[in-house]
């Protein structure tokens, strides 16, 4: 990560820290748009791109798109970035996600899960950038400690931050972090760069709200199943689940456990996720099922799951993303959609005995994909029992 150079009030750079000495720690002032980190959506991609030409001028890829690289490729490259797969020469698993403010992307950052030569001797664990109209509102700092939350639930406990020796305003933002300056380096080309080491358990300050929902229940109890996060000790079974879809991969427990720190780790900055699917009766693993950006949005997330092989056929898709549609619902949400191919029959009668709709056909290179619907109920009249659910 490369901390950039700040002239006058810019704030630049492949990991940006630069902002006024003067901020607070977490600065917003008491009148600013409560912002929001996410993941990126298919609805970004003008104003990502709009982003990107106004920090391009500053030597800042914003974007992190590959020229001429479609939008949905670029969200797919970036999903299996985060989840470790199919990285390019040079790439490490990253999180790439934006900062908005009242509805406008506003900033970025990029948080590497691990460092190589590179990132160990210029670019660092955390890169972020803010655009020009919403500098000086502390934004950089709170994307920063955000980075820094990310690191910790992956267990990395120093995070590297680095910055020009001569960008005083970045330093400043490092060192009010907590960071610590281990030397300053010479290159090859380019300003010396000052590394910082800065302790992932620093307190991140006040909490940012990833929607304006309450986060998704975390443990959820059917007539059969129980739903609750993923640990570290379901990697074998994830392994087995990933490896038997019709993609031709074979998924390692390391491969597993990475999926599954990235599925935790969307559950700590969006409030929503997927949730391991268990038996009651003796807590065999059946596979996951939960809510996911997707192609939809975190306002109107998708519903997800997948099965091990062996449980397909028993009413257990239908059951746990019952519980997951009423969890969601329960969030105060007023939409859910499920996208599926059409020739996933099995998954196209779960969703019909969900209530699901069919709203839409889109096509891309692997086919038809049919976009369904599932609208909140509407409250009962009151006074008056609402309708019972509808039998598995």
């Amino acid at each position: 990560m490369r901390i950039g150079r700040q002239v006058a009030d810019r704030t630049q750079g492949n990991g940006v820290a630069a902002e006024e000495a003067g901020c607070h720690a977490l600065g917003m002032t008491p009148t600013a748009p409560e912002p929001v980190i996410r993941q990126l959506e298919p609805r970004d991609e003008e104003q990502v791109m709009a982003a990107h030409a106004e920090l391009l001028a500053d030597g800042f890829d914003f974007a992190l798109r590959h020229d001429g690289e479609p939008w949905q490729h670029h969200l797919d490259r970036i999903a299996r970035e985060r989840d470790g797969v199919d990285l390019a020469p040079g790439r490490v698993p990253a999180t790439f996600l934006v900062l908005v403010v009242d509805g406008v992307v506003a900033g970025r950052v990029s948080v590497r899960h691990r460092l190589n030569d590179h990132l160990l001797q210029v670019g660092g664990h955390i890169g972020y950038a803010v655009r020009p109209a919403y500098r000086r509102r502390g934004y950089a700092t709170l994307m920063l400690h955000h980075g820094l939350g990310l690191l910790a639930s992956r267990g990395v406990e120093r995070a590297l931050v680095t910055c020009d020796d001569d960008n005083v305003a970045s330093a400043a933002v490092i060192e009010r972090a907590g960071g610590v300056l281990e030397d300053v380096r010479a290159l090859a080309s380019g300003p010396a760069k000052r590394r910082y080491w800065i302790p992932t358990a620093v307190d991140p300050g006040p909490p940012t709200k990833p929607s304006g929902y309450a986060p998704l229940a975390l443990h959820l109890e059917t007539e059969r199943l129980v739903l609750t996060p993923q640990t570290d000790d379901d990697a074998a079974w994830m392994a087995e689940l990933l490896t038997a879809r019709d993609d031709g991969r074979t998924w390692t427990t390391g491969d597993a456990l990475e999926k599954i720190a990235t599925m935790r780790e969307t559950i700590a900055s969006l409030g929503i996720g997927v949730l391991a699917v268990r038996r009651r009766t003796d807590a065999e693993p059946l596979g996951y099922c939960g809510l996911v950006v997707g192609r939809s949005t975190v306002a109107e997330p998708e519903v997800a799951y997948e099965l091990l092989p062996w449980a397909h056929g028993r009413g257990y898709a239908t059951e746990a993303a019952r519980a997951v549609v009423d969890a969601a619902f329960a969030t105060g949400r007023a939409r859910l959609w499920a996208t599926i191919r059409s020739w996933n029959a099995p998954s196209l009668r779960v969703a019909e005995k969900l209530g699901f709709r069919p709203h839409r056909v889109e096509t891309d290179a692997d086919g038809d994909v049919i976009w369904h619907v599932l609208d909140a109920p509407a409250p009962a009249p009151s006074g008056l029992p609402s309708d019972p659910p509808l039998p598995v």
